[in-house]
């Protein structure tokens, strides 16, 4: 396994996990902007539009970041030089570079997962408490949150179970790409 392709996996693995991150930032992104929304006194379509506005953008910059991760992720090597400065030019790895992404999102759907239960069961347990409660808070508990961590042991036990899918997925998209990209160049 050369470093170059080493480092490759390494950001893909990180492209994931900043995948499954972006999920958990841009729901909360909307819960907190609708539950501001909700408690000020500002003109309601402004703060709205705001709200849209901000999402958007991070969306949007999710969406980039994710793309150079996973389908430009050489470009991504020889800007940050990962490959260079390597005494040796191949490491003894016996490991096929799918294998070991596959390897990569059990781990990362095992993490997903088990937080994310614990988290789904603490959400509903604070909603019971808080609306049991209810007399003290003027609305009632938002379920939001239970419904987001669902969301996420979904997603996790899907990585988990799909896993081998999701590595394919992955290198099937970075090599489509890379031939397009070479055909563009080839064409003009």
């Amino acid at each position: 396994m050369t470093p170059r392709s080493l480092f490759t996996i390494i950001v893909k693995v990180l492209g994931l996990l900043m995948a499954v991150n972006a999920l958990s930032y841009i729901s909360q992104i909307f819960v907190y902007g609708f539950s501001f929304l909700s408690q000020t006194n500002y003109n309601e379509s402004q703060i709205l539009i705001i709200v849209i506005c901000l999402s958007l953008f991070f969306v949007f910059l999710y969406y980039k970041l994710l793309k150079l991760m996973f389908l430009k992720t050489d470009v991504v090597v020889d800007k940050l030089s990962l490959d260079k400065h390597f005494d040796e030019e191949t490491f003894n790895f016996n490991i096929n570079p799918k294998i070991m992404l596959k390897y990569s999102i059990i781990i990362i759907g095992l993490v997903i997962f088990t937080y994310s239960v614990f988290d789904f069961f603490e959400e509903i347990i604070n909603y019971f408490s808080i609306a049991n409660n209810q007399i003290a808070y003027e609305k009632a508990p938002s379920k939001m949150y239970i419904l987001i961590e669902f969301v996420k042991a979904i997603v996790g036990y899907l990585f988990i179970f799909n896993s081998n899918y999701i590595a394919g997925f992955i290198e099937t998209k970075q090599y489509k790409d890379s031939n397009e990209n070479e055909d563009n160049v080839l064409s003009n």
